[in-house]
């Protein structure tokens, strides 16, 4: 008796045998449809649903950055005032 692959099994299969570089999850990333300071967006399709979705790509590195320079602005500003 087989047991057949579930379409969740399969697509895990082919992507730990495939290797492939352009995915998210269970998302293809297909193409970018817009960039910004601090993320890029890109057209994805669910790989068994095909449903298309757009998934936005955020640069940690960068907002970490302008979270750390708004900490230090604050505690400046909280020190101008006493």
């Amino acid at each position: 008796m087989s047991v057949e692959e579930t379409p969740y099994e399969r697509v895990t299969r082919e992507r730990r045998e495939e290797k492939r570089p352009n995915t998210i999850g269970l998302y293809d990333l297909d193409k970018s449809i817009g960039e910004g300071n601090f993320a890029k967006v890109k057209l994805a399709t669910h790989s068994i649903t095909g449903s298309k979705v757009a998934i936005k790509i955020i640069d940690k590195g960068k907002v970490k950055f302008l979270s750390s320079f708004f900490d230090i602005l604050q505690k400046n500003q909280k020190r101008k005032r006493n």
